[in-house]
């Protein structure tokens, strides 16, 4: 068993940070593909940036699901700086912490709040600041290692 690793994760799926940097590479290279290819017939909105833009600017018309997709820029910028960030760590000041929850937890209550502050996200205006704001939360709250 891999340490600082659940006991309730099989054996199966632990990674080297090595296997784990390989799969990363290969997604992205296939993703990057996808969009390259996507990108030269005349569908509209089949990329996978389109599809991503798109769903970053859902929000839900329902009142009992107030949410809207500001998660999404978010979780993506908290991913990009869960793995890309500067320094080792096992976690902020070096105790553990719960970084993937506390990451999901504030894209929910940003979710929330722009659902209820309605603040019109057309197109790029929320979705960089939202990624940098993620991006931040990945590298602080859940660096590879906690």
């Amino acid at each position: 068993m891999v340490s600082g690793a659940p006991d309730w994760v099989p054996e199966w799926l632990l990674l080297t940070p090595e296997a784990a940097a390989g799969i990363a590479a290969l997604f992205l290279v296939l993703i990057i593909i996808l969009d390259v290819y996507a990108s030269g017939d005349a569908i509209p909105n089949n990329t996978p940036r389109e599809l991503l833009l798109k769903l970053a600017k859902w929000k839900s018309s329902r009142r009992y699901l107030p949410i809207t997709g500001a998660f999404t820029p978010f979780v993506i910028g908290a991913v990009v700086g869960h793995f890309f960030h500067p320094w080792d760590a096992v976690g902020p000041l070096g105790v553990d912490f719960p970084g993937l929850g506390a990451v999901l937890g504030i894209a929910l209550v940003l979710a929330i709040m722009t659902w209820i502050l309605d603040p019109r996200i057309d197109g790029r205006k929320w979705v960089v600041p939202l990624a940098v704001l993620g991006l931040v939360a990945g590298v602080v709250l859940w660096p590879v290692g906690a």
